[in-house]
């Protein structure tokens, strides 16, 4: 997979024109390797904006500067600031990028703005069939991102597990809907070191997942990310957290979006040892409003003299409001609202 992003970064160096360089994107003749290394060499440089991290865009540097012998600049950001930045330069006559390297629905935004070409490397015989769009051959995946569920078994019996999918959907729809909803608004958030759904180890897949929340498992390195993120403006630390969250001992919310954004609540006196790792669990959840005091009054109290929860399809529609107005992929969990 590597092999196929460094071909196209060569690529990419060899042609920075792309209207007068379309001929040697397709090209498959023998000689073509040649061509784009005397091609890379005379542009000297290649500039890949990418949410890799930055340790890992300094080794792709070094390994493709020693291959190569044409500089590698690497520009980190989260997927919605490539984007932003690459329309940005676009429209301003300035094409800042040679090589674009993020998710995939980031990527599609790319091509139908049509910032994007069709290109040709050998490296696509050793991808997956997966990999590749049906109809274009303006990205491909250098790799794959695999979100499965798993249980404590001492702590849910055998007997209780869902036989299918449709089992869990028809039991707890509404806690199934607000995970899918947490972790995937989880998968889009950009911390200094990958996103905090990577810091999951293990869900407590018990009577805790409820429609507004669930509770996991994390490494202790979560919380010096997101206390690096809140450093950074990407969260905001909530005083009082037991409050809201009895037992809590920290808590940051997301302040991206005017609505709809991730809180990350940390119990660190709760820790489980899980494959030699002493974890603390940490408690997801998506409120309707970011303010704290709109947040109490328009929606715990409410739901306090009610007994009511935090609606996952109410969360649903407004991260897709917020998303469009902060000009943002579109939010797309796993599933789709019906009246």
């Amino acid at each position: 997979m590597l092999r196929a992003l460094v071909l196209v970064l060569l690529y990419a160096a060899a042609c920075a024109a792309p209207a007068a360089n379309r001929d040697i994107y397709l090209y498959q003749g023998g000689d073509r390797a040649a061509r784009l290394i005397a091609g890379a060499k005379q542009e000297g440089q290649v500039v890949l904006y990418s949410t890799m991290t930055v340790q890992d865009g300094r080794a792709l540097a070094a390994a493709f500067e020693r291959k190569y012998g044409v500089k590698l600049i690497h520009w980190r950001g989260s997927a919605e600031k490539i984007v932003q930045r690459a329309l940005a330069e676009s429209k301003s006559g300035h094409d800042g990028a040679d090589v674009f390297e993020t998710s995939s629905h980031r990527m599609e935004a790319l091509r139908r703005e049509q910032l994007l070409e069709d290109f040709y490397t050998s490296a696509f015989s050793e991808l997956s069939p997966a990999a590749f769009a049906p109809d274009h051959r303006q990205y491909v995946a250098a790799r794959f991102a695999f979100f499965v569920l798993g249980y404590n078994t001492r702590l849910v019996k055998p007997a209780e597990l869902p036989a299918r999918y449709e089992d869990l959907l028809e039991r707890k729809p509404l806690s199934l809907a607000a995970l899918l909803n947490i972790t995937t608004a989880m998968r889009e958030i950009h911390l200094p070191e990958r996103s905090p759904l990577d810091y999951l180890r293990q869900l407590k897949w018990d009577d805790s997942l409820a429609q507004d929340r669930f509770f996991a498992y994390c490494d202790p390195k979560l919380i010096d990310q997101v206390r690096i993120a809140a450093e950074q403006h990407q969260f905001a630390p909530e005083t009082n957290s037991a409050f809201f969250h009895p037992g809590a001992t920290a808590s940051w919310k997301q302040i991206q979006f005017g609505e709809a954004n991730v809180q990350l609540t940390f119990h660190e006196s709760d820790k489980q040892v899980i494959d030699g790792l002493s974890c603390i669990l940490v408690e997801p959840d998506i409120d309707y409003y970011k303010d704290l005091g709109a947040h109490a009054l328009l929606e715990v109290v409410p739901n306090a003299l009610t007994g009511g929860l935090t609606n996952p399809e109410a969360v649903y529609v407004l991260r897709w409001i917020a998303g469009r107005h902060a000009g943002v992929a579109e939010f797309d969990p796993p599933y789709t609202l019906v009246s």
